[in-house]
């Protein structure tokens, strides 16, 4: 797959963690325009540990202007139990997430009843959209809640849950089941499970310093799903 170098768009500049947290950080802080056109808004920045995309807003999401708000959706219990965020949280509290280094946002903008509703001109424009908000942000690692999600941005099928052989110009891909209630197949345990193992590498190529305050720079130890190896292929 063709590398996405020339998709990249200056950075914008950065903020502390908690003023970040308290303005929002809507619409990645560097495009304004992209805020109106958005029922949820993007939480971005540059310097993130970590962003988990979504596919796009379902109704609820769409008319509380919040992340995963469907009461049966597992996304905040997950986060929580598994170690990722030190801290419960509600979906009205989603901004909160930039507090600990990880940002939200979705393949596609558009609110619909059901994913597939989406088009196939949407999910194309909206993966070119991810890779530069991605490009902009350029976080350690970029989750994709549910593997249809990453079928389309990669543009490849037979996809496993776990990291990924591919790499964003060095960001790694990882794959969890849906966070919905409604992928029968995975139920909310399992879903902790894969969330915990995300922890451990983000452990591994972020740890926390001994304040908290500033995350170090280290060589992952980390095979991707289904491979011995991880390979330096790009999307």
């Amino acid at each position: 797959m063709a590398d996405l170098t020339d998709a990249r768009d200056s950075a914008a500049p950065v903020t502390s963690r908690k003023q970040g947290a308290r303005q929002g950080w809507k619409a990645s802080a560097t495009r304004p325009e992209e805020a109106a056109q958005q029922d949820v808004p993007d939480y971005l920045r540059p310097g993130l540990k970590l962003v988990i995309v979504g596919i796009n807003p379902g109704n609820r999401s769409g008319a509380t202007g919040h992340h995963y708000a469907w009461p049966g959706n597992h996304f905040w219990p997950v986060l929580h139990e598994s170690g990722t965020i030190p801290e419960p949280l509600t979906f009205a509290e989603d901004y909160r997430v930039l507090e600990w280094d990880i940002g939200l946002t979705n393949l596609c903008d558009r609110t619909t009843h059901s994913a597939d509703e989406l088009t196939t001109e949407e999910l194309r424009a909206g993966s070119a959209a991810l890779r530069a908000k991605l490009l902009r942000a350029r976080p350690k690692v970029v989750c994709f809640n549910g593997k249809g999600i990453y079928e389309a941005f990669a543009g490849r099928k037979k996809v496993a849950f776990g990291l990924q052989p591919e790499s964003l110009e060095g960001m790694l891909m990882y794959v969890v089941p849906s966070s919905s209630a409604r992928t029968a197949a995975y139920q909310r345990d399992a879903k902790v499970a894969y969330f915990r193992e995300l922890k451990r590498i983000l452990d591994e190529v972020a740890p926390e310093t001994a304040t908290g305050e500033e995350s170090m720079r280290a060589e992952p130890r980390l095979q991707p799903a289904g491979s011995g190896t991880h390979t330096e292929a790009t999307l």
